[in-house]
């Protein structure tokens, strides 16, 4: 096998790690809890509107300047709720929060 073969499959491995990381850690942190800042994580294309639109229908309050297309985070009264609409995750987002500078 050739340098450069192992150098890509090094970074392979790598950046899979990574992508897989991420979401485990979403799945495995704490429960959203009500009146916290919770993580939604929603497709764009579901009903209610996306994870924003999700939040405004169970009366939430969204707490970023500005919404990625498949996330928001928000403070919710009954996170559970969310499932319920379409979130494909919904988890604690106050680590999250802080990393974007949002206060907690």
């Amino acid at each position: 096998m050739s340098q450069r073969l192992k150098l890509h499959l090094l970074w392979g491995i790598a950046l899979a790690g990574c992508l897989l990381t991420v979401p485990a850690a979403l799945l495995a942190g704490p429960p959203a809890a009500p009146g916290k800042i919770t993580l939604v994580l929603a497709a764009p294309w579901n009903v209610h509107g996306g994870p924003e639109g999700i939040v405004h229908a169970l009366s939430g309050q969204v707490v970023t300047p500005r919404s990625a297309p498949l996330a928001t985070l928000a403070v919710l009264d009954d996170p559970a709720a969310a499932r319920d609409l379409g979130a494909w995750i919904v988890a604690d987002g106050r680590l999250l929060a802080r990393l974007c500078g949002i206060g907690v």
